[in-house]
């Protein structure tokens, strides 16, 4: 998902991003920024300490909400409309299409966008503002918040049975073969459910997409938060799984050690002719010419003293393997910490 390679000018300038650790769109953004390789300042506000309302921060965003960003004296609110801008002016589009400009593939941005479209209005105002909010985070009336729980729930499980119908019945990713921003944005809407230690079980193929986008990379570092807050919630701290080993396919591991064991011994008579172990014997035999038979002997010390040499190239393919709470950009979203 970074940036493709036609050059874009780089910001001048660190670009501000005011933002919460714990709310999902404003991780969207950040993962989005740390991908691409932008230049960034964040400026990290406790929501739950109001910090969202100063009066510096208003005098910025007079909605008071996050995610925020301030491109010298352009500002940008919105997490959706941060990312096209920044994917029009620094990152030729990465992530929202293939970034050709001259001839572009107005299908697959249009897919892209739809799909965004879907996951805020849809997913996320069900998952966040029906469910999750009102069972950990006392959103709505106190009196009627079960029974907005309870529905809130069935509807979340409705856009994940559209996510394993409809979006991964045939692709590992929302849009193609490859993550966008749509994955981006469902990941971090879909890890709300990790306060609620959610069983995932029922949707395999959401499961493993899931799985996935944890491995992209700096998903890990930039989640800690999160993992921690789901740990809060729900006492069950949420898996990150490790990147697996990359390791040669047998046939092709084979190959590469039977051609590493042949090099030491092509390489053999060029490395006994210099050996300073054969020097001495044939110093010493020069004057005794009429003796070959003695000096074939020391001919055949010196390559019983070369094959412990050979062990390094045995070893050599063993060396080679390789190797955050919510608070959207809307408003309800700030009671959350």
């Amino acid at each position: 998902m970074g940036a493709s390679s036609s050059k874009r000018s780089k910001p001048s300038a660190p670009l501000e991003l005011y933002m919460s650790k714990h709310s999902p769109t404003s991780r969207a953004v950040w993962f989005y920024f740390v991908q691409n390789n932008l230049p960034l300042e964040l400026k990290v506000l406790d929501l739950q300490k109001g910090e969202s309302k100063s009066e510096e921060f208003t005098r910025l965003n007079p909605h008071q909400c996050v995610p925020f960003l301030k491109d010298g004296d352009t500002l940008v609110g919105e997490s959706q409309a941060i990312i096209r801008y920044v994917a029009h002016r620094y990152t030729n589009f990465a992530g929202l299409g293939d970034g050709n400009v001259k001839n572009p593939n107005w299908a697959l941005i249009a897919k892209i966008d739809a799909t965004i479209c879907w996951l805020h209005t849809e997913l996320y105002r069900d998952l966040f503002g029906k469910f999750i909010g009102p069972a950990l985070f006392g959103m709505g009336p106190e009196s009627a918040r079960d029974q907005v729980v309870e529905d809130g729930e069935k509807r979340v499980r409705k856009h994940l049975d559209t996510l394993e119908k409809v979006y991964l019945e045939k692709t590992d990713f929302l849009v193609g073969s490859h993550a966008t921003v749509a994955d981006v944005f469902c990941a971090e809407f879909v890890s709300l459910l990790e306060l609620k230690a959610f069983d995932f079980s029922s949707w395999p193929k959401v499961q493993a997409w899931f799985r996935r986008m944890k491995l992209l990379d700096h998903w890990a570092e930039l989640h800690e938060e999160h993992r921690a807050m789901a740990k809060h919630f729900s006492g069950v701290e949420p898996e990150q799984p490790e990147p697996p080993k990359q390791e040669p396919p047998p046939a092709a591991a084979a190959a590469s050690e039977a051609k590493e064991e042949e090099k030491p011994s092509e390489e053999k008579p060029t490395e006994e002719k210099p050996s300073g172990e054969e020097q001495p014997a044939t110093q010493e035999e020069k004057p005794a010419e009429e003796k070959p038979s003695e000096e074939k002997a020391p001919e055949e010390k010196p390559s019983e003293e070369k094959a412990p040499e050979e062990k390094p190239s045995e070893e050599k393919p063993s060396e080679e393997k390789p190797a955050e709470e919510p608070t959207a950009d809307e408003k309800p979203a700030e009671g959350e910490a």
